[in-house]
């Protein structure tokens, strides 16, 4: 059985989950709505009633949760593929470590070639888009991605590193947590 510890520095060298680049946003339970703005959290809800708050967290300082001891129930819940996969030792410490230090690196990657700071809040989904929308083209345009292969390439590889190592997908959920 892998080290409680460990797979705890394991999350918290990562903050995928939190920083936009796995979900788009966070589900709250009903309950949840009035501690989640008192957090920070900006819950809103949509016309099907259900409570939640958008990616990049606000209450992710980069490094951290800052309202840990109180944060919502799906966050609490979560486990990554990639921490689940460490907990069922079908991966190791250094594996997992060396798979979010290369996305990590392709997210570097991305903001070097758009120009882009590390910005807690816009997802780098978010900012590429903004990239193309300054350029005077749409992010799906023929002309955008010929002008900008390296930049698509990798945006291709971060989105393939995530859905296999990191994400659980599913029709009905897509890429959210819940």
């Amino acid at each position: 059985m892998p080290d409680a510890p460990k797979a705890a520095e394991l999350c918290l060298s990562c903050g995928l989950c939190c920083n936009g680049v796995l979900h788009g946003y966070v589900a709250l339970q009903v309950g949840e709505v009035e501690l989640a703005e008192r957090s920070g959290l900006r819950p809103y809800s949509k016309n099907d009633g259900e409570y939640r708050f958008r990616q990049p967290c606000p209450c992710h300082d980069g490094k951290k949760c800052t309202v840990y001891a109180s944060r919502p129930n799906a966050c609490r819940s979560y486990e990554c593929k990639l921490l689940r996969a460490y907990v069922d030792e079908s991966k190791t410490f250094e594996s997992s470590a060396a798979l979010i230090a290369q996305v990590k690196e392709l997210i570097s990657s991305i903001r070097r070639q758009i120009d882009e700071p590390p910005d807690a809040t816009r997802s780098i989904w978010q900012q590429v888009e903004d990239f193309a929308k300054e350029h005077g083209t749409a992010f799906d345009s023929k002309e955008f991605r010929f002008a900008n292969r390296d930049l698509m390439m990798d945006l291709a590889s971060l989105e393939a590193l995530c859905k296999k190592h990191f994400m659980f997908w599913s029709a009905d959920r897509g890429n959210n947590i819940k």
